[in-house]
Protein backbone atom coordinates (compact mmCIF):
# COMPACT_ATOMS: atom_id res chain seq x y z
CA UNK A 1 0.00 0.00 0.00
CA UNK A 2 1.37 3.36 -0.99
CA UNK A 3 1.59 6.30 1.39
CA UNK A 4 1.59 8.74 -1.52
CA UNK A 5 -0.81 11.63 -1.19
CA UNK A 6 -2.95 12.03 -4.28
CA UNK A 7 -2.10 15.21 -6.12
CA UNK A 8 -4.80 17.68 -6.93
CA UNK A 9 -5.22 18.52 -10.58
CA UNK A 10 -5.01 22.30 -11.19
CA UNK A 11 -8.23 23.81 -12.48
CA UNK A 12 -8.79 26.91 -14.59
CA UNK A 13 -12.08 28.76 -14.91
CA UNK A 14 -13.15 30.90 -17.85
CA UNK A 15 -15.97 33.41 -17.72
CA UNK A 16 -17.22 35.35 -20.72
CA UNK A 17 -19.39 38.33 -19.93
CA UNK A 18 -21.00 41.59 -20.99
CA UNK A 19 -22.39 44.18 -18.57
CA UNK A 20 -22.49 41.85 -15.57
CA UNK A 21 -21.20 44.24 -12.88
CA UNK A 22 -24.10 43.30 -10.60
CA UNK A 23 -23.37 39.55 -10.89
CA UNK A 24 -19.70 39.03 -11.73
CA UNK A 25 -18.45 39.37 -8.15
CA UNK A 26 -20.63 36.52 -6.83
CA UNK A 27 -19.74 34.42 -9.84
CA UNK A 28 -15.99 34.86 -9.39
CA UNK A 29 -16.21 34.40 -5.64
CA UNK A 30 -17.81 31.00 -6.25
CA UNK A 31 -14.74 30.04 -8.31
CA UNK A 32 -12.32 30.66 -5.45
CA UNK A 33 -11.26 27.00 -5.45
CA UNK A 34 -9.83 27.36 -8.97
CA UNK A 35 -6.12 27.85 -9.51
CA UNK A 36 -6.68 30.33 -12.34
CA UNK A 37 -9.60 32.49 -13.43
CA UNK A 38 -9.73 34.12 -16.86
CA UNK A 39 -12.45 36.67 -17.59
CA UNK A 40 -13.12 37.71 -21.18
CA UNK A 41 -15.30 40.79 -21.22
CA UNK A 42 -17.14 41.85 -24.39
CA UNK A 43 -16.56 45.61 -23.92
CA UNK A 44 -18.86 46.19 -20.94
CA UNK A 45 -19.88 49.74 -20.08
CA UNK A 46 -21.05 49.13 -16.50
CA UNK A 47 -17.84 48.48 -14.55
CA UNK A 48 -17.75 44.71 -15.05
CA UNK A 49 -13.99 44.66 -15.70
CA UNK A 50 -13.24 46.71 -12.60
CA UNK A 51 -15.24 44.33 -10.40
CA UNK A 52 -13.64 41.29 -12.05
CA UNK A 53 -10.13 42.63 -11.36
CA UNK A 54 -10.86 42.39 -7.63
CA UNK A 55 -10.90 38.59 -8.08
CA UNK A 56 -8.39 37.92 -10.86
CA UNK A 57 -5.63 39.80 -12.65
CA UNK A 58 -6.56 38.09 -15.92
CA UNK A 59 -9.36 40.23 -17.34
CA UNK A 60 -9.26 40.57 -21.11
CA UNK A 61 -11.40 42.92 -23.16
CA UNK A 62 -12.44 41.30 -26.44
CA UNK A 63 -15.29 42.45 -28.68
CA UNK A 64 -17.87 39.66 -28.93
CA UNK A 65 -16.94 37.12 -31.58
CA UNK A 66 -20.02 34.93 -31.20
CA UNK A 67 -20.63 32.53 -28.33
CA UNK A 68 -18.44 29.64 -29.50
CA UNK A 69 -15.58 31.80 -30.77
CA UNK A 70 -15.60 33.89 -27.58
CA UNK A 71 -15.41 30.74 -25.42
CA UNK A 72 -12.62 29.34 -27.60
CA UNK A 73 -10.76 32.67 -27.36
CA UNK A 74 -10.98 32.40 -23.56
CA UNK A 75 -9.80 28.79 -23.61
CA UNK A 76 -6.69 29.83 -25.53
CA UNK A 77 -5.67 32.02 -22.56
CA UNK A 78 -5.64 29.38 -19.81
CA UNK A 79 -2.72 27.37 -18.42
CA UNK A 80 -4.36 24.20 -17.09
CA UNK A 81 -5.85 21.15 -18.77
CA UNK A 82 -8.97 21.01 -16.56
CA UNK A 83 -11.41 23.86 -17.17
CA UNK A 84 -14.71 25.11 -15.87
CA UNK A 85 -16.59 27.31 -18.33
CA UNK A 86 -19.24 29.44 -16.67
CA UNK A 87 -21.35 32.47 -17.50
CA UNK A 88 -21.58 35.32 -15.02
CA UNK A 89 -25.33 34.94 -14.66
Amino acid sequence: MSDAVPTRVPISAVVICLNEADRIGRCLESLGFCDEIVVVDSCSTDGTREVARRYTPTVIEQPFLGYVKQKNFALEKIKNDWVICIDAD
